[in-house]
């Protein structure tokens, strides 16, 4: 859909980290290929609209050459907050932009528990938020201009969910994993027959076929 490459990854795990420490890994070798940008998703992310092209949202949450990274906000509940009271970027949706700044930010993030640049760092190897605490609670505080923070109503949590966070545009269903098929299933058909229905309008005459003279006949002639 839209023209997009699509890449699956089967990564080799960790044995020093919690698994979710893959994504960090991972990122950052997409962004050694040509792309200008890549984006990560979470096994339990739905799009919305997936007939929005991404450069429209790009757009929408101004992502421009100076950014780096653009990771939604949690929902604003008191476990959501890290050390410093702030609400913390949400791991499971990640715009990455390939210039400099990234490649530098990415190696930070993944070197994060092993203390060299951040000493508390080593708690979030293997305990929860994992890579998303070692984001939160360090590396986006050295990094602060080159990182965009999304709306959670926009880019996290879903209608199922409450909190203030809908997934208008991207839909993170952490909140009911059992709802993540029907969600993809409503979406997609949305989206194809909402696409067929507007084809169908605009094209109207060369779609109905007059049989009333015993002939099939377009609005451009007889067939």
């Amino acid at each position: 859909m839209h023209g997009y490459d699509y890449k699956f990854v089967q990564a080799t795990p960790f044995t020093d980290r919690y698994n979710t420490w893959l994504k960090v890994r991972e990122l950052g070798a997409a962004l050694r290929h040509s792309y200008r940008f890549v984006i990560f998703t979470d096994g339990d992310i739905v799009f919305s609209r997936p007939e929005i092209p991404l450069e429209y949202l790009l757009s929408y949450w101004n992502i421009s050459s100076s950014i780096s990274l653009a990771l939604a906000e949690d929902p604003d509940a008191g476990y959501n907050f890290d050390s410093r009271g702030r609400l913390n970027q949400n791991c499971g949706f990640i715009i990455a932009q390939n210039n400099a700044k990234t490649h530098e930010i990415m190696k930070d993030w993944l070197e994060c528990p092993d203390g060299t640049r951040y000493e508390d760092c080593d708690h979030w190897k293997n305990n929860h938020y994992h890579e998303q605490g070692a984001f939160s609670n360090h590396v986006r505080y050295d990094y602060g201009d080159w990182i965009r923070t999304l709306p959670c109503d926009h880019a996290n949590g879903a209608p199922e969910g409450g909190q203030g966070c809908t997934g208008k545009y991207v839909r993170h269903y952490w909140v009911s994993k059992d709802a993540i098929k029907p969600a993809v299933d409503e979406t997609f058909m949305q989206s194809i027959f909402g696409k067929a229905h507007r084809q169908f309008v605009e094209n109207l005459n060369e779609t109905f076929w007059n049989h009333s003279s015993g002939m099939a006949q377009t609005g451009d002639g007889e067939a």
